[in-house]
Order: structure tokens, then C-alpha cells, then sequence
């Protein structure tokens, strides 16, 4: 397995986990994308895996969105390319060949629910709260 620095990805027998590991809220930052892009087409080459497990560490966050940061930093031409970095990683997750399941431990917002709105299947805890904060400004969630 590759080693990541914005995630975790590990196979347990049949069933691979990819955490979401990028403090304090997991935000979505393009080498995030980037990473779980790369770690969904080397989970495609392992034909043993028959599920994949998408969690995040910390407690703050399941997924808060774009890194907003990275986002404004980037300009309208990086706007653009991290908009085509985000439906390109999205639309490999909603076509992974095997079961994807978001298990969404606390808050999720913006580009972090429609990552768990291209899994198959979405498991919530208690904690968790949903939303696209981003209609406020008028705009509309651009992953989708």
C-alpha cells in the first residue's frame, strides 16, 4: 500500500478503510483529492477487495468541505482545476467497482457530504450534522 499524508488507506481481508486524516476537519484540499483518487485506482487493481470504508479521524469533523484556503489562494484558473480535480475523484467513487460506504462520525458539510453522497450507502452517528452552507453565498455544491 502507498503511504499518504492527507489519508489513510488500509485492507482488512476482504474489505478496504480509507480515513480521512487531514486535522482539524478533514478538509478537502487538492492533494486530498488527489490522494483519494490515487488510493481509489490502487484499490481498483486489488481484486480481493469487496467493499470500501470511507471514515475520518478526529472528532471535530467527519468532512467540512473544500479547504477554502486552498480554494481562494488558487484564483479563478485553479478554481477551475480543483472543481475538475473534485468531479473526476467523486465519479471514480460513485463508479467503484465494489459497495462504498460513507461512515460519517460528526459534522459534514459542503464538498464532505457530496463525498459521502457518492458512496452507495451513508452510516451516521448521533453526533453527526449535514449541510451545504455554501447556498448561502449564492453558489451551488460544485462536486456533485
Amino acid at each position: 500500500m502507498t503511504e499518504y499524508k492527507n489519508i489513510k488507506l488500509k485492507v482488512d481481508e476482504h474489505t478496504a478503510i480509507l480515513t480521512l486524516s487531514h486535522p482539524p476537519v478533514n478538509a478537502l484540499s487538492p492533494a486530498m483529492l488527489k490522494e483519494i483518487s490515487q488510493a481509489l485506482d490502487e484499490l481498483t487493481t486489488q481484486k480481493n477487495v469487496r467493499a470500501l470504508i470511507i471514515t475520518a479521524s478526529g472528532s471535530n469533523a467527519f468532512c467540512a468541505g473544500a479547504d477554502i484556503k486552498e480554494v481562494a489562494s488558487a484564483g479563478p484558473g485553479g478554481a477551475a482545476e480543483i472543481v475538475s480535480l473534485g468531479h473526476e475523484t467523486f465519479s471514480k467513487l460513485e463508479n467503484f467497482r465494489a459497495p462504498t460506504i460513507a461512515a460519517i462520525n460528526n459534522l459534514t458539510l459542503g464538498g464532505g457530504l457530496e463525498l459521502a453522497l457518492a458512496c452507495d450507502i451513508r452510516i451516521s452517528s448521533d453526533r453527526a450534522r449535514f449541510g451545504f452552507p455554501e447556498v448561502t453565498l449564492g453558489l451551488i455544491p460544485s462536486w456533485g
